[in-house]
């Protein structure tokens, strides 16, 4: 197997500027092949990327670590590979604020105390974070239970432990589907990167 034109979206936080440019990439190139390897990125490029790839039969190879909302990410390759040394991380969604990662627990804890002070204003800001946090990890839980081995009480299970796994792991649960050497991906020569890489 040789996956050719493989645009690259490798980055420690998938931001929107990286993912035009992927997408762009892959308009460009006429390709469907995405090499992913992130730690996560915001909802909102989620549901982008989903709208722009949601027809398309993408072939997604996740490197190095496919964590957080980059494993929403690349679910939605229609074929899903991975090199031998990727990790994917599953955990809860995260609401960040000020460099804070809040939990939809912490939450709701945040919110029912401001609501026994009396402080209404931020009782209705972290409802809303709690409430937008428990929509998000019922996103994934209903992408993963659709498009792996895994049942949705097995996944919300596996968010609120957050579990790591190899690409053994992977492709028991049926993360992924097969998993290819670095030497089989061959990237867009557009982009001045040699091939393979």
């Amino acid at each position: 197997m040789y996956i050719k034109n493989t645009v690259p979206l490798i980055t420690e936080e998938i931001g929107w500027d990286d993912l035009h440019v992927a997408l762009r990439g892959l308009q460009m190139a006429n390709s469907n092949n995405l090499l992913l390897g992130s730690n996560g990125g915001r909802v909102s490029n989620l549901l982008y990327f989903r709208d722009h790839v949601a027809n398309r039969k993408m072939t997604i190879v996740g490197a190095q670590i496919v964590g957080s909302l980059a494993l929403n990410f690349f679910l939605y390759g229609e074929t899903r590979l991975a090199t031998p040394e990727s990790t994917f991380l599953l955990h809860e969604c995260r609401w960040t604020l000020g460099g804070e990662e809040v939990t939809k627990g912490e939450a709701q804890m945040r919110a029912l105390l401001h609501e026994y002070n009396r402080d209404f204003e931020r009782y209705h800001y972290w409802s809303d974070v709690h409430q937008k946090l428990t929509i998000f990890d019922q996103i994934t839980i209903e992408l993963m239970s659709q498009k792996t081995n895994l049942s949705a009480y097995a996944v919300a299970k596996l968010i609120r432990e957050e579990s790591y796994f190899d690409v053994d792991c992977a492709l028991h649960y049926g993360i992924i589907h097969d998993v290819v050497d670095a030497q089989q991906i061959a990237l867009l020569p557009q982009l001045g990167v040699f091939e393979p890489w």
